[in-house]
């Protein structure tokens, strides 16, 4: 019975020492994807927690306050709930020049006039109706006048009255271009509402090293 609880123990000692190790296997700093509940010894979740400066000194020199914290007594973790790491630079052919510690993008969007691109509306319109002014030149003269101005039908030189029917001539008019002007409204759709930019997605957790080598500059 003595045997087996120094066997128990002894693998109990052998366990922690693996896991320990296996914590000094990874570089300070550094962050690994964990599929646990838990962070393992020597690990911290990357929650943004503040850490103590004066017990993680190491740790701090390497991540300064680009996560946050006031530099003087704490630091920040990185903070990678619902976010994508990226990698800092700029990229080749982008504006874009990202730095360590830079948070940025929306998990939702609401699209303005000025995300769209130039575009048209159709209206159409059907039946419409105006007054137009035609002007008209006059001329007065006598009832039987054979040669009148403007504005008046030439008779045959006899009574407007008579019980005989006189022969008028009719002649087809000329086109008139009329442009008629006026004001559409076209009407208003859409809700406004947001929408959001997740790719497809599975959660895990993200862990970094706290307790582990101090990375080597050469």
């Amino acid at each position: 019975m003595k045997f087996k609880m120094k066997f128990i123990a002894l693998l109990f000692i052998c366990l922690i020492s693996t896991i320990e190790s296996k914590a000094q296997d990874a570089y300070l700093g550094e962050i690994r994807m964990f599929a646990g509940n838990y962070a393992p010894v020597g690990w911290e979740f990357c929650n943004g927690q503040l850490m103590a400066i004066n017990s993680n000194t190491a740790l701090f020199s390497i991540l300064g306050t680009n996560y946050g914290g006031d530099g003087r007594s704490t630091f920040a973790l990185p903070d990678l709930r619902g976010r994508t790491p990226m990698s800092a630079g700029r990229h080749p052919g982008s504006d874009m020049n990202y730095v360590v510690g830079q948070y940025g993008g929306h998990e939702n969007t609401t699209l303005s006039i000025l995300n769209l691109p130039a575009h048209k509306h159709s209206i159409s319109l059907a039946g419409l109706t105006g007054l137009v002014g035609i002007p008209v030149n006059t001329e007065s003269g006598e009832e039987d006048e054979k040669n009148p101005g403007a504005g008046y039908l030439a008779n045959n030189g006899q009574d407007r009255f008579s019980s005989s029917p006189s022969p008028v001539s009719y002649y087809g008019g000329q086109p008139l271009p009329v442009a008629i002007q006026g004001t559409a409204t076209a009407g208003i759709t859409g809700l406004g509402q947001s929408f959001n930019n997740r790719q497809p997605y599975v959660v895990v957790r993200y862990i970094i090293c706290v307790s582990g080598i101090y990375p080597p500059r050469s």
